[in-house]
C-alpha cells in the first residue's frame, strides 16, 4: 500500500510516520529494495573496451572444410565469425562462444577469406584483418611417393603445380628440377595443414636457400642466377607436423636469365711500333669486357678489363705478331671469349723508301722470298712492284699483311695480264697463290680499297717462289689460287650480298661449272655457265646465305680455279 496516496498534495514534501516506517523496512538491512541504495542509477556501466581477436589462422583445411581459430579476448562473452569466397563481397556470419569454429560445405580448391570480432558486455570489437586460405583439391593423393630422398626425388617442371601430402611425422618430399641454362628459380608452398618448411638444394644436396615462416603461413624462395644443372626442392613438416588428408600446393617457376653474348667484330686498328687499338661490337647488357692479348708465339695471355667496346694495347714490340680476344661481362655471368685475331706491329721508323712507284712503268724491283715494308700513304696512292721467278722456282705466292685498312693486291704477268687477285676485306691478310710453270717478270699492285690509306703504318709484302706447288684452296690459310694462261681473272664486288660479277678468260667455246662452298667445305650453290673464246664478264646471282667467308670454285674442263668470296 502506498501511504502517500493519503497525504494532501500540499504536504507531499513531508512523510508520515507510517511512510517512514515503510521505507525503512524496504531499504534497511534485509529490506527487499536495499540494493537500490548502492545502484548507479542512470550512470552508464563502465565495462571497458572489447579487444580485437588476434592470431587468426586457418587449419585442418580439407576439400570442403576448415577450422578458423584465434586467441581468447579478455571479457569476451562470444565471437562473431565472418567468411566468404575470396572473389565475393558478401560475408556469411556465425556466432560462437569458443575460440575456434569449423566451417563446412566449402568448395574444393577455392580461396576463402575469414575475419573474427569479439562480443563483450560493454560492446563489440572491430573485426580482425581478414585472412585468406584455400581448400584442398578434390581427391588429393600423394602421387609423388616414394620421394623421401634426393635419390628417389620425383621430377617437377616450371609452371606445373604439385598437390601432395606430408602424410606422417617421418614423411619428407624431394623434387628434382633440371635447368638447361642460367635462370632464376621461384618456389612457393601454400595451403599448409601445419608448420611446413621449404628448402632448395644443389645437385650435391647442399642447401642453397630455405623458407621457415612458421605456422600455416605460406613459404617461398627466390634464387637468382642459378646455373644450368640439377636442383632439389625439399618439403617437410617442422617438428613432425603432418596431415594425411590435406595436400599442400607446391608451385615452381623458372625464368631464364639474360644471356651474355660473345663480342663480335673484333679488329685491330691504329697499329704502331709499340701499340694497337682493338675494338668490337658492344654486347647488350654487358657491364665490362675482359681483353686478353699475347705474342702469337706465346701461350700465356695478358688480361685487362675495360668498360667500353675498345681497348688500347701498349708496350708492344715492333714488327711482332700478336693475338687478341675479348669476353663480355654481364650481371648474369660472362660470355665465352671471342675468336682470337692476329695483328703485327709496324717497324720502328717506318718510311716508304719505294716511292715513287704509282704506275707499272715505275714499279720497283723486289727480291723474292724477302719481306718489304711500304706505305699506302694517301688517298689514291698505288704501289707497284716487280720480281722474277726462275726455272728452278716457278711457283709463286704473294702475302700482304699488317694492313692499316682494307688493302687489295693484284698479280700480273707482265704489266697487263692479270693472273691473280685477293680482296679479303677489312684488315684481313691478303694472299695469292699461282702454281705456274711460266718463268718471267711478274708485277704486283697494292691499292687501298675505296681510298683506304695510312701515312704511318707500313704494310708487309712478300713475294715467295718455290720449286713445288704452294697449298691451294685452304680457307683457313686465306689462300686464293688462280691459273695464269686463262680462267677466273676477277671477282667483284667482294664483299657481296645478292650477286657477284666474274671476269673470265677462256681458250675455247664451252661450258664451265661454278660451285660455292662455305667455311666447313659444304657445297651451298652450283650453276653452269656457257663461255666463248676470249674474255667475258657475267653475273652470278647468289642464294640467300648467312654472312661469312665462302670459296668459289670454277671448273673448266680439267682446270680448276678458286677465289675467296665474303658475303655480308
Amino acid at each position: 500500500m502506498n501511504y502517500m496516496d493519503y497525504t494532501d498534495d500540499a504536504c507531499m514534501n513531508l512523510f508520515t510516520l507510517g511512510q517512514k516506517s515503510r521505507m525503512q523496512a524496504l531499504f534497511g538491512t534485509g529490506g527487499s529494495r536495499v540494493g537500490l541504495t548502492t545502484s548507479l542509477g542512470c550512470t552508464p556501466p563502465s565495462g571497458g573496451s572489447c579487444a580485437v581477436p588476434s592470431s587468426v589462422s586457418a587449419g585442418s583445411v580439407t576439400t570442403s572444410s576448415a577450422t578458423i581459430s584465434w586467441i581468447n579476448v579478455s571479457g569476451a562473452t562470444s565471437y562473431s565469425l565472418q567468411y566468404k569466397l575470396g572473389s565475393a563481397t558478401t560475408w556469411t556470419t556465425v556466432t560462437t562462444t569458443s575460440t575456434s569454429y569449423s566451417l563446412s560445405g566449402l568448395t574444393s580448391a577455392t580461396s576463402y577469406n575469414a575475419q573474427v570480432g569479439a562480443v563483450c558486455s560493454s560492446g563489440s570489437s572491430p573485426y580482425s584483418t581478414a585472412i585468406t586460405f584455400s581448400t584442398a583439391a578434390t581427391g588429393c593423393s600423394d602421387t609423388g611417393e616414394p620421394n623421401n630422398t634426393t635419390a628417389t626425388a620425383s621430377s617437377i617442371s616450371s609452371g606445373s603445380p604439385i598437390n601432395a601430402l606430408v602424410a606422417n611425422s617421418a614423411d619428407a618430399d624431394y623434387y628434382r628440377l633440371v635447368l638447361t641454362g642460367t635462370s632464376t628459380i621461384a618456389i612457393s608452398l601454400s595451403n599448409l595443414a601445419g608448420d611446413y618448411d621449404l628448402r632448395l638444394l644443389n645437385s650435391a644436396g647442399t642447401q642453397l636457400a630455405s623458407s621457415a615462416a612458421g605456422g600455416t603461413t605460406s613459404e617461398s624462395i627466390s634464387y637468382a642466377n642459378a646455373a644450368a644443372g640439377t636442383y632439389y626442392v625439399h618439403v617437410f613438416g617442422y617438428g613432425g607436423v603432418f596431415s594425411a588428408t590435406q595436400c599442400y600446393l607446391l608451385s615452381t617457376t623458372v625464368t631464364p636469365s639474360a644471356t651474355c653474348g660473345t663480342p663480335a667484330g673484333l679488329a685491330a686498328s691504329s697499329i704502331t711500333t709499340t701499340s694497337a687499338t682493338v675494338s668490337w661490337g658492344a654486347v647488350s647488357g654487358a657491364t665490362s669486357y675482359n681483353v686478353q692479348y699475347k705474342l702469337a708465339s706465346a701461350s700465356n695471355w695478358t688480361t685487362g678489363s675495360v668498360a667500353s667496346a675498345s681497348a688500347s694495347l701498349t708496350g708492344l714490340a715492333n714488327v711482332t705478331a700478336y693475338n687478341a680476344q675479348v669476353q663480355a661481362v654481364c650481371s648474369s655471368g660472362s660470355s665465352a671469349y671471342s675468336s682470337a685475331i692476329t695483328f703485327t706491329t709496324t717497324s720502328a721508323g717506318c718510311t716508304d723508301t719505294w716511292e715513287s712507284n704509282n704506275t707499272s712503268g715505275t714499279a720497283k724491283t723486289i727480291a723474292a722470298n724477302t719481306n718489304i715494308q711500304a706505305l699506302i700513304g694517301s688517298n689514291g696512292d698505288v704501289d707497284w712492284f716487280k720480281f722474277t721467278n726462275t726455272s728452278a722456282a716457278r711457283r709463286i705466292k704473294i702475302d700482304l699483311t699488317n694492313l692499316a685498312g682494307d688493302y687489295d693486291v693484284t698479280l700480273y704477268r707482265g704489266t697487263t695480264t692479270q693472273v691473280g687477285i685477293s680482296q679479303a676485306g677489312g684488315t684481313a691478310n691478303e694472299q695469292i697463290i699461282l702454281n705456274t710453270t711460266t718463268v718471267g717478270t711478274y708485277y704486283i699492285k697494292v691499292v687501298g680499297y675505296n681510298g683506304a690509306f695510312s701515312a704511318t703504318q707500313c704494310y708487309t709484302l712478300r713475294a715467295s717462289t718455290s720449286a713445288t706447288n704452294f697449298r691451294e684452296g685452304a680457307l683457313d690459310s686465306d689462300a686464293i689460287a688462280v691459273e695464269q694462261e686463262f680462267g677466273l681473272m676477277k671477282l667483284y664486288p667482294n664483299p657481296a650480298s645478292d650477286k657477284v660479277m666474274l671476269d673470265y678468260l677462256t681458250k675455247e667455246n664451252g661450258t664451265i661449272q661454278l660451285y660455292l662452298f662455305d667455311g666447313t667445305g659444304r657445297q651451298v650453290h652450283a650453276v653452269q655457265q656457257t663461255v666463248s673464246t676470249g674474255p667475258a664478264t657475267f653475273g652470278l646471282p647468289l642464294p640467300a646465305l648467312k654472312s661469312g667467308i665462302y670459296v668459289l670454285h670454277v671448273v673448266d674442263g680439267k682446270q680448276r680455279f678458286q677465289q675467296r668470296l665474303v658475303i655480308e
